[in-house]
């Protein structure tokens, strides 16, 4: 396999994975009697002021049934989002939250276990999962950010670890879906993690704070987003030099 074809099949294995994580997203919330409102591949950001004019990431988008599908090109996740139930309990955000996460953990154990039996693969997970968190948490330091990678490093980079075998393939699906399922559960706003701490939080304080709580978010989530585009000119620098 060629370095085009195998970098194209990184990006397909990485879409699918974004697909089947907003999947359990929807699900979660559809079986707790939420209807969907926005569905995204990328992340969908609307209205940016940036310089002087109104901004968007939104590559394509249409509307069916009451239901916003579409296209961003911030490949850094997914957007979900649903009409607003009357009277819901808190749980429900927790809920439909930790369902992301949830599923890229199955995964992960699923391709564990096809490469080493069921048993090996729980070892495996757990290993896996005290692993990734420290080197996480090193992300938070100076040293951490210097070394950030986006997409087309990540995607760069990959190549020359899935090359060889299917079992490389299934312990790179193994491992991606670990890294999200840990980053996701990160009690930061616009993760899934800060929704889970919000929805604590408006238990204990009430409905008033959430719109509050909903702005931070998406503050947060444009800081990232902001972020992630720098460290994406930065690989693509990189990559021609």
């Amino acid at each position: 396999m060629t370095a085009i074809m195998t970098a194209l099949g990184v990006i397909g294995l990485l879409a699918v994975i974004v697909v089947l994580h907003e999947f359990a997203h929807v699900l979660a919330a559809l079986l707790r009697g939420y209807k969907l409102k926005l569905l995204y591949i990328g992340i969908p950001l609307k209205d940016i002021n940036f310089m002087g004019k109104k901004r968007s990431t939104i590559l394509w988008k249409t509307e069916k049934n009451g239901v916003e599908y579409g296209v961003s090109w911030l490949i850094l996740g997914g957007g979900v989002d649903f009409y607003e139930k009357p009277d819901a309990p808190w749980w429900d955000m927790t809920i439909i939250a930790l369902a992301g996460p949830i599923m890229n953990l199955a995964l992960a154990f699923g391709a564990f276990a096809l490469v080493a039996g069921p048993k090996v693969a729980f070892d495996m997970t757990v290993l896996t999962t005290s692993v990734l968190w420290a080197g996480l948490v090193n992300v938070f330091t100076p040293q951490g950010v210097a070394a950030l990678i986006g997409p087309v490093g990540f995607v760069s980079g990959s190549v020359a670890l899935v090359q060889g075998s299917a079992t490389n393939w299934l312990i790179y699906w193994a491992l991606i879906n670990m890294a999200l399922f840990i980053f996701n559960l990160m009690p930061i706003p616009a993760l899934d993690g800060g929704h889970i701490l919000l929805s604590f939080i408006i238990a204990v304080f009430g409905e008033k704070v959430k719109k509050p709580a909903e702005k931070i978010s998406y503050i947060f989530l444009v800081g990232l987003c902001v972020l992630m585009v720098l460290v994406m000119l930065k690989d693509v620098i990189l990559l021609f030099v």
